[in-house]
C-alpha cells in the first residue's frame, strides 16, 4: 500500500511542476499535423476514393457469393424435396438437415464479410502508416533545419497548447509536395 502513496506522491509532484508557467520553459519542439499536411496535399480525397473503389468491389464480391450460397441452399432443398413425396411431408430429420445447412452457409458468409473487414482495415492502416512513414522523414529533416530536437504529431500525441511557431506543418507539406503528387 505504501508504494502507491508513493507512487501517487511521486505522480503529483511532477504534475505540480508541470503545472508551473509554461512560459518560463524552453524547449526544442516542433508540432506537425499529419491530417492537414494530407489535406492539403489532396491525398485524403485521394485516399478516401481509392478505399471507396476498394469496399465497392469487396461488395459486388460479397453479393456474388452470397447468391453463390442461396443457389447453394436451394439446390440442397430441392435434393431434399426430390427424395420426399412432398415438401409439406419432410421428416424432421430433413428439415433439421436444411436448417443445418443454411445455418453453415451464413457462417460462411459472415466470414467472408469478416475477412473482407479485415482486408479493407488493413488497407486503410497500410496507406496511412505509408504516408506517415514518409512524413516523418521530412519532418524530421524540416525540424532539424529550424533547430528543433523533437517533433510531435498533432494527430498522436496529446498537446494542449503550442506556439504556432513550433507548427512546421506548411514546411512539411511543401517538402512533401516536391516529393509526391496526388494521382
Amino acid at each position: 500500500m505504501s508504494r502507491i502513496w508513493i507512487s501517487l506522491a511521486v505522480v503529483l509532484q511532477i504534475g505540480l511542476l508541470g503545472c508551473s508557467d509554461s512560459s518560463s520553459i524552453q524547449g526544442n519542439v516542433a508540432i506537425v499535423d499529419l491530417d492537414e499536411a494530407a489535406k492539403q496535399l489532396g491525398l485524403s480525397d485521394q485516399w478516401s476514393t481509392e478505399l471507396s473503389s476498394r469496399q465497392s468491389k469487396v461488395n459486388e464480391q460479397l453479393v456474388g457469393y452470397q447468391q453463390q450460397l442461396n443457389q447453394q441452399l436451394k439446390t440442397k432443398h430441392a435434393e431434399v424435396i426430390a427424395a420426399n413425396t412432398s415438401e409439406e411431408l419432410l421428416p424432421q430429420s430433413e428439415q433439421a438437415q436444411l436448417a443445418s445447412y443454411q445455418q453453415e452457409l451464413n457462417g460462411k458468409l459472415q466470414l467472408a464479410k469478416n475477412q473482407a473487414e479485415q482486408h479493407l482495415t488493413a488497407a486503410r492502416t497500410q496507406i496511412i502508416h505509408n504516408f506517415r512513414q514518409m512524413a516523418k522523414q521530412v519532418s524530421l529533416e524540416v525540424a532539424l533545419r529550424r533547430g528543433y530536437d523533437i517533433v510531435l504529431t498533432k494527430n498522436d500525441s496529446v498537446v494542449f497548447n503550442y506556439s504556432p511557431d513550433s507548427d512546421i506543418t506548411a514546411e512539411v507539406v511543401r517538402e512533401l509536395r516536391k516529393n509526391t503528387t496526388p494521382r
